[in-house]
């Protein structure tokens, strides 16, 4: 297990492509964290309401839409999120300070960028 500590933490992946996010989901596995792993964002707003999710990390581009309303309800239930995407349009479309990782970076960024911005230090 790395040193950045999930155990206990419940996080959504929201994810098209099935490779980065079986990536995805085995960084957060490895540290500890319970993961789902969704692919249409119908089936992620679902997910958002339900209660006990800690944190997500979205794709910005799924398909023909993108994660913007679903990070804007995270943002609303006060869950923390991370876009992860490979689009460089998105620095335009997402707000300035909302995490955001580039896809070229190693899938343990995500942990420690979730890590860091849920502030989950203080309450493992």
């Amino acid at each position: 297990m790395n040193s950045t500590s999930l155990v206990g933490r419940s996080i959504l992946v929201v994810e098209a492509e099935p490779l980065i996010s079986l990536d995805i989901v085995h960084a957060f596995e490895r540290s500890g964290a319970q993961v789902t792993a969704i692919s249409k964002l119908s089936d992620a707003a679902r997910l958002v309401e339900a209660n006990g999710l800690s944190a997500a990390i979205l794709d910005h581009g799924i398909g023909r839409d993108n994660s913007s309303a679903l990070r804007i309800r995270l943002r609303e239930r006060g869950i923390p999120s991370v876009i992860y995407t490979g689009y460089d349009k998105v620095k335009k479309m997402v707000p300035e300070g909302e995490p955001r990782v580039s896809k070229q970076a190693n899938p343990d960024a995500l942990v420690a960028m979730v890590y860091s911005t849920a502030k989950f230090a203080t309450k493992v």
